[in-house]
């Protein structure tokens, strides 16, 4: 009784330790991998106010990850998520924030990786007038109306750096084609050289466009800018004007007005006495009574300065 009781111990043992060994045959064995520039997202709310910007070497990280070797073997790139969470933070500040991980079941990180760093900065808001740029030239002589728009002035949002690009803000017409309908427009903050400033958005969706009237009297004709005169030139140096932005533009008026205006349209004279470097300056148009410039009154005068030889 003793010895079939020994017997069926051991039995029971070898029974265990073949099981055992089996399972552990079966078994995939631990594996880690090397996940290689993961996209790490900004995720959740920001306060009102802020702009949030990750450091450039911080946007894509490598991800250590370990598991069973058939489920470690399987992943995909798109199967990993990395995420900051941006709920935080408070002000402008930077930021060190923990890297969130998600990742396809029986995988885990291997180790956490480093926190990255986010630069926040305050935005800031200033309202722009909204003038009208057109898709193409308007022909000579053609008949184009008169244009309303709703609102006549929009405030855009940006850090004060981008802002400080930001021209006007424009809508774009086709003079070529009769609006007898109102129009829903969006605007863009653009700057000196008409380029949209991306980094600038407008709080204002779109702007209500129409015409006053469909067979308006006014025209419109493409006339170049003349440099202005420069007064005042230092003894030493000499000032010279580099570029006129932009150096033609699209009046609009009566037929009899635009009939006297010659090929150019008049700058107010640029004082440049106390110039020391180069420059860019505001200079606004000599506009003739009953002309209308579409891009607006000013334009821009690069100015360079060169030593008298």
């Amino acid at each position: 009784m003793s010895n079939d009781r020994t017997t069926l111990i051991i039995a029971i043992g070898i029974a265990l330790f073949l099981w055992v060994y089996v399972h552990m045959l079966q078994e995939a064995p631990e594996a880690r991998r090397v996940m290689r520039d993961v996209p790490v997202q900004m995720a959740g709310e920001l306060a009102s106010g802020l702009t949030a910007q990750m450091r450039e070497q911080d946007q894509k990280i490598d991800l250590a990850i370990q598991g069973a070797s058939d489920r470690v073997d399987n992943v995909m790139p798109g199967d990993v998520k990395a995420w900051v969470d941006l709920t935080p933070i408070t002000g402008e500040n930077t930021w060190r924030l923990k890297v969130h991980v998600s990742l396809p079941g029986g995988v885990k990180l291997a180790r956490q990786p480093a926190p990255v760093t986010i630069s926040t900065t305050n935005l800031h808001q200033k309202s722009f007038p909204v003038k009208i740029t057109f898709l193409s030239a308007p022909p000579p002589g053609a008949t184009v109306g008169q244009y309303l728009m709703q609102p006549a002035a929009v405030v855009v949002e940006g850090t004060e750096k981008a802002i400080a690009n930001v021209r006007y803000v424009t809508i774009t017409v086709d003079p070529t084609k009769p609006m007898t309908t109102a129009r829903e427009i969006p605007p863009r903050p653009v700057d000196d050289n008409g380029e949209r400033v991306p980094e600038v958005r407008a709080l204002t969706a779109s702007v209500h466009v129409s015409m006053a009237s469909l067979t308006g009297s006014s025209t419109t004709r493409s006339v170049a800018v003349r440099p202005p005169l420069l007064l005042n030139q230092p003894r030493r140096q000499t000032v010279r004007i580099a570029r006129v932005r932009p150096d033609v533009v699209t009046v609009t008026g009566e037929p009899a007005s635009l009939d006297r205006l010659s090929g150019y349209i008049d700058t107010e004279p640029l004082d440049v006495r106390t110039l020391r470097k180069d420059s860019t300056f505001t200079v606004r148009l000599r506009v003739p009574a009953g002309i209308t410039v579409v891009e607006g009154p000013e334009v821009r005068v690069d100015v360079e300065l060169h030593p008298n030889q």
